[in-house]
């Protein structure tokens, strides 16, 4: 709610000032792949602020705002890995509380890469190719080694591989997001025969 501040004359009323406390700096600090601290800068004239938030395509949002008194900070938890959320942080006095204004939106953090792989055949002849399928998850990047392999080393997500000489062979995948990495090694995963 805002204040509305009437302005009187000898002739009446002449006109209506409206005032808002204005909207806190929110930051975000991720305590778990899925739970955030929220804090936000103190607002002059506020006697306490609520808090309330919502998946960013949704609105306005289907929680009720907690009220956390005079606190600037606020611990949000289970929020979905991979969902952006809007937060708002809402200031009152003792002439009501702003509206929900437009907000800032969080993006929880995603869970750790899970590094996976299969080729389209595992046994083959000299001077063959193979197409490996990377079917890991919750990654954007990569890093493939190929033992007897050209290439021998690469980042490309779904790789064409050729095998030259006679052998046995292990394949690794290195998988990584944001968090950190996850690494697999399929040993003797490669036949290759004359």
């Amino acid at each position: 709610m805002k204040k509305l501040t009437i302005i009187i004359s000898l002739f009446g009323i002449i006109g209506i000032a409206v005032a808002q406390l204005p909207y806190p700096e929110i930051t975000f600090t991720n305590i778990t792949q899925t739970d955030a601290l929220v804090t936000w800068t103190e607002v002059q004239g506020a006697n306490g602020y609520t808090i309330t938030w919502c998946e960013s395509f949704v609105y306005p949002p289907l929680l009720e705002p907690f009220d956390v008194g005079t606190d600037t900070f606020f611990e949000i938890y289970n929020l979905q890995a991979n969902y952006c959320y809007k937060v708002f942080v809402m200031p009152y006095n003792e002439e009501g509380m702003n509206d929900l204004g437009t907000g800032e939106v969080f993006c929880a953090i995603p869970y750790p890469a899970i590094a996976s792989f299969f080729a389209d055949d595992c046994t083959i002849k000299i001077d063959s190719y193979v197409t490996f399928t990377n079917s890991s998850i919750w990654a954007d990047e990569y890093v493939w080694e190929f033992d007897g392999g050209v290439p021998n080393v690469t980042s490309q997500a779904n790789p064409i591989v050729l095998y030259k000489e006679p052998g046995i062979y292990n394949v690794t995948l290195t998988a990584y997001n944001e968090i950190g990495y996850d690494k697999v090694t399929a040993s003797g995963y490669i036949i290759v025969s004359q």
